[in-house]
């Protein structure tokens, strides 16, 4: 409800707006009496406005609101307002917090808010310039879509005071992310130079660098002689550059050549396409995998299919070196002879895994019973042996300890089965740290074990979809497509139908639930072309927004198919720069969080180029220890190589404490893979 004091037609906007838009689509006849009507409504209204009350004012800002076919009244109100009066004039005392209709503002609201109604009916520049002498821009937010279609290009300078006002605004007053968005997006639109320079200017904001971008893209000429003008700003000097590569990537047939002339590098017939991105499919019908729904079957209970002598070998395991002697409890499991002996002496559950490793089986398996998960998980091989020490009954202690450190705890897995290791392992199969251990596993326990992933790929929701579709794709490539087709006997054909999608050749089928939405920043025009092998053409601008979509769908734990097939039909070194000009973009736009998949796309398609440049990034950075640093650091590990480990030990020896710790895990992944299984 509004507030009793709220001034003018501000109190019935609503109102007003729905009988606008009705009176939009009324017929001629009835459009005709409207205006009849409220013209001598406004005759009224002027009859009494030589008495000089305000609110007389109202009446005709409602008519010329409603009417906007009516400019004789819109300049005749904007004559009559009574500019030194509403200037002088204080706010309303009271507070107002504005919905989405209004920018979700939560300011003043005074007479100034009413006034505001007759920028959806301006149509010139002058109208709109008239009407902000006594309103803020800010206040015209609601109309803004108005002001840009009937107003056009002119009123770039009252939409940019629009977006400076959300720019400035402090957080939760106005500094929405889609309201400033949508402002900047407009900007871009306007084929002008004062539209570029008003972008060009505010470009420090991430938001406003992709509408920038995306009006370089559409006004390219514009782009290059205005931005040049400024090489200081780091947009302007991106977007430069970007648009001189672009220029210089051409090819000169031997005709051409001899006359002298360059011929700009064409894009590439469909046919010269990967079929992934001739025809993706996620745009086919149907895209993705029937979700079915199953009947729940019970858990396959955990257990241990040892191989021979393995257990024993197990159980022998020496455990000689670790944290541990510092607190001398190789004393403490000499003289516990019973489990109150052992809990008196043990206070920290850190160190259970190794008193667990040696004590005696009697004070064993009471604490097995009632084993917690360390916080910290310090050598696999005592997990090992405790396993070969006491068997089934280590079982819940040694998989809930899996479960949250599955890094360490892998191979730990492998003659463990059940179902809920299964589930385990089938998320380990994605990572790249873990998929040696889960294809160990997946290949001991595949008979037994795919039955439990077919409900889950088959599922409609969950995030575990995708990777076990996944995962039966590639136990199906490891050689057990019988093991996957006796498990599906017992569906329904149509469920049987899907699994056999799953599995067959064509890994690309298998997409995740959503397709991700590309950034706004992401302008492909502006990115270093993708060239074919032969470097005769280049992939147009659909087939490379195409295969940004494919590499926002990967994640670390899983890669989509499509991705490989790309890189391996175009030319690898015009790739790797194509995905570093992404990850240029990605940085001025802020580095926005959603899209990190940028960093992950450095490793699936850069180059030794690409693992330095990351390293200059993080030394002369500063980076510290984040996502968005392990993700740079797991993208140099994906390229691997020389240089991967050169780059590994600079920041090693360089950047913070745990920057550094995590880099020498990832040397030590590429120089001693054994080491970290």
């Amino acid at each position: 409800m509004p507030e009793p004091n709220e001034p003018g037609p501000l109190r019935a906007y609503n109102v007003l707006r729905r009988v606008r838009a009705h009176l939009a689509t009324a017929s001629e006849e009835h459009y005709r009496t409207t205006v009849q009507r409220l013209g001598t409504l406004r005759g009224v209204a002027d009859g009494r406005g030589a008495s000089g009350h305000i609110g007389d004012l109202w009446v005709r800002v409602a008519t010329s609101y409603l009417l906007p076919t009516e400019q004789v009244w819109i300049d005749a109100d904007l004559d009559r307002l009574p500019v030194d009066e509403l200037r002088s004039s204080p706010p309303e005392p009271h507070l107002r917090w504005y919905s989405n209709d209004f920018g979700a503002w939560s300011v003043p609201s005074d007479s100034s808010d009413s006034l505001a109604l007759l920028a959806a009916s301006a149509t010139t520049a002058e109208q709109l310039t008239r009407i902000t002498e006594v309103v803020e821009p800010a206040r015209l937010f609601r109309h803004v879509y108005n002001i840009a279609t009937q107003v056009g290009p002119a009123a770039a300078d009252v939409i940019a005071a629009m977006l400076d006002a959300r720019l400035h605004a402090p957080y939760g007053w106005g500094a929405d992310r889609d309201s400033t968005g949508e402002l900047a997006d407009m900007l871009s639109w306007f084929p002008t130079d004062v539209a570029m320079e008003l972008l060009q200017a505010r470009a420090d904001n991430g938001l406003v660098f992709g509408a920038l971008s995306r009006s370089a893209g559409r006004f390219q000429r514009r782009a290059r002689r205005l931005l040049s003008a400024d090489p200081t700003r780091r947009a302007s000097a991106h977007i430069v550059r970007a648009l001189e590569r672009r220029e210089q990537q051409s090819i000169s047939d031997a005709s051409a050549h001899q006359r002298g002339r360059s011929v700009h590098l064409r894009n590439a017939e469909p046919h010269e396409l990967p079929d992934v991105l001739a025809s993706p499919p996620w745009r086919r019908a149907p895209s993705r995998a029937q979700h079915l729904s199953l009947e729940n079957r019970p858990d396959r209970p955990l257990r241990l299919d040892w191989r021979p002598g393995e257990r024993e070998r197990w159980a022998a395991l020496p455990v000689t070196r670790g944290w541990w002697y510092e607190h001398d409890m190789l004393e403490v499991v000499s003289r516990a002879r019973s489990i109150e002996d052992y809990r008196r002496s043990v206070q920290d559950v850190d160190q259970e895994p190794f008193v667990l490793a040696l004590i005696s089986d009697d004070i064993a398996h009471p604490i097995l019973r009632e084993f917690t998960v360390p916080r910290a998980v310090h050598s696999q091989e005592i997990f090992q042996r405790i396993l070969g020490r006491f068997g089934a009954d280590a079982l819940d202690a040694v998989v809930a300890t899996m479960a949250q450190y599955p890094l360490r705890m892998a191979p730990v897995m492998e003659p463990v089965d059940g179902s809920r290791v299964a589930v385990l392992m089938m998320r380990c199969l994605g990572f790249r740290r873990t998929n040696r251990a889960a294809v160990a596993w997946w290949q001991r326990h595949a008979d037994t074990a795919v039955e439990d992933l077919i409900p889950i790929a088959l599922s409609r929701h969950g995030s575990d979809r995708i990777l076990a579709q996944h995962a039966l794709h590639t136990i199906a490539r490891m050689g057990h497509r019988s093991a996957i087709d006796s498990a599906a006997v017992d569906y329904v054909e149509q469920s049987r139908a899907a699994i056999a999608a799953m599995v067959g050749d064509d890994a690309i089928l298998s997409l995740p639930h959503r397709i991700p939405r590309l950034p706004t920043w992401l302008v492909p025009a502006l990115l270093p072309a993708i060239l074919l092998p032969d470097g005769s053409a280049a992939l147009p601008e659909s087939a490379v927004e195409d295969f940004c979509t494919m590499l926002a769908i990967c994640r670390p734990e899983w890669q989509y198919a499509g991705v490989r097939v790309v890189v391996e039909t175009v030319d690898p070194t015009a790739l790797a720069e194509f995905a570093w000009g992404l990850y240029e973009a990605w940085m001025l736009a802020g580095c926005p969080h959603r899209d990190n998949w940028v960093l992950h796309a450095q490793g699936l398609v850069g180059n030794a180029d690409t693992a330095r440049r990351l390293c200059l990034q993080i030394l002369e950075g500063g980076w510290r220890i984040g996502e968005s640093s392990r993700a740079a650091l797991d993208a140099i590990t994906a390229i691997g190589g020389d240089e991967a480990v050169t780059c590994l030990r600079a920041i090693a020896s360089s950047s913070s404490s745990g920057l550094a710790r995590k880099a020498g895990h990832r040397i030590r992944e590429l120089t001693e893979p054994d080491s970290v299984r």
